[in-house]
């Protein structure tokens, strides 16, 4: 009897050591992976301040050099001295955009930005944008194409923010087009409850390894070791926060071919009479 009571004592003792020798391993593995967390967003907040400070210093070079140039220079001929304010602007403009993007961004991610919600012809807005950045592909001698489903039901969304989605894709197509026969397509439809708007172009595409990555704050594709394309890098991680705070998905694909095609859809429940009709307007802008 004294035998099996110490038989079972030193089982129950060797049950307890494998019960706290587990979970001193999950510790040791929660602790790793918590450290492996805090490394990435160490690395994260090192690219955060290392890409802000570069996109703030381009501007600020400029800004400072050609302001220089006009205090030093005060008998320039009047379009040198035009050209130079212009300049000023347009580096002044890009400081700003970069210093909301990052303001957007934050109160996205921590919940401070509210939607102010009305119901909106999804189809106009898109038209709007359109017309508004055009030119962001017609620079590029390309061609910007609207392919609308003209049965939309009305959206219920924050048209501002919906139109910031679009100009950000917009503009993130035009990055990769060709810098002439390129082309860009918007596409609407409605389908099982939902708007879905398509932003689609006929640039390179995007590298598989990079499509998880792609709204990635400040991520940006390089071809082939090529120098950093225009921008922040933030406009696809803003496009992606601010479609998921009206309930919808954002999601980057390839094209069979070539070409990057970027889709989101935002939920909205209708009549059936919108599910039966799918006509499809088309329309070109750009040049």
């Amino acid at each position: 009897m004294n035998v099996l009571k110490e038989t079972q004592h030193y089982v129950a003792y060797n049950r307890e050591l494998r019960l706290q020798s587990q979970a001193l391993k999950t510790a040791t593995e929660d602790l790793q992976q918590a450290n492996e967390k805090l490394l990435a967003l160490g690395t994260v907040k090192d690219e955060f301040i290392s890409t802000v400070t570069h996109e703030l210093r381009t501007p600020l070079t400029s800004i400072r050099a050609f302001a220089e140039i006009l205090q030093d220079n005060p008998d320039l001929e009047d379009d040198e001295r035009q050209s130079f304010l212009e300049t000023l602007v347009r580096e002044s403009e890009r400081m700003s955009r970069l210093i909301e993007q990052v303001l957007d961004l934050e109160r996205l991610e921590n919940g401070g930005q509210s939607l102010q919600k009305s119901q909106e012809n999804l189809n106009e807005l898109i038209r709007e944008v359109a017309s508004e950045s055009g030119h962001l592909v017609a620079e590029k001698q390309s061609m910007l194409h609207l392919q609308l489903q003209s049965t939309l039901p009305p959206a219920m969304i924050d048209r501002d923010r919906v139109k910031q989605v679009l100009i950000n894709l917009i503009s993130n197509a035009a990055k990769y087009i060709p810098e002439s026969g390129g082309w860009v397509k918007i596409l609407s439809y409605y389908i099982d409850e939902e708007l879905k708007v398509q932003v689609i172009d006929n640039g390179p595409g995007i590298p598989n390894e990079e499509l998880h990555r792609i709204f990635g704050k400040f991520h940006q594709i390089r071809e082939g070791g090529a120098k950093k394309p225009p921008g922040s890098g933030l406009g696809l991680a803003i496009a992606q926060k601010l479609v998921e705070a009206h309930g919808g998905q954002i999601w980057a694909s390839n094209q069979q071919g070539a070409g990057a095609r970027f889709t989101f859809c935002l939920p909205c429940k209708t009549l059936p009479y919108y599910r039966r009709t799918r006509h499809v307007e088309k329309d070109s802008a750009g040049g």
